[in-house]
């Protein structure tokens, strides 16, 4: 795939927007398809609060009743909510086959 070379003007219309490209990468369609790489959502590295408990609790409230989103308590964590939902998914599958065949075992 051959990459984007980009010349001066364009350079510098990307820095107005905030964006800093090297001078070659594979973006072939970035000006006419600009929104889609625009759109990037930055999960910055989070942090454990001092209580964790009380932070699970006041975070399970507030998600129950619409104050937040799974997207918001993920990113205070570092994490990428779909990455989560995706991981407790399997997790749970996981756990209903394990429970399936110990049941089984015991029967």
């Amino acid at each position: 795939m051959q990459g984007l070379v980009l010349d001066e003007d364009e350079k510098k219309l990307l820095a107005k927007e905030g964006v800093n490209l090297s001078n070659k990468l594979p973006l072939k369609d970035y000006f006419s398809n600009k929104e889609r790489y625009l759109s990037c959502c930055w999960i910055g590295s989070g942090w454990e609060w001092i209580d964790p408990l009380k932070e699970a609790k006041a975070n399970s409230e507030a998600l129950s009743n619409g104050q937040t989103t799974l997207q918001d308590i993920c990113s205070q964590k570092g994490k990428d909510w779909r990455d989560v939902l995706k991981q407790r998914g399997l997790e749970l599958e996981l756990m209903e086959k394990y429970f399936k065949e110990e049941k089984q075992c015991q029967e």
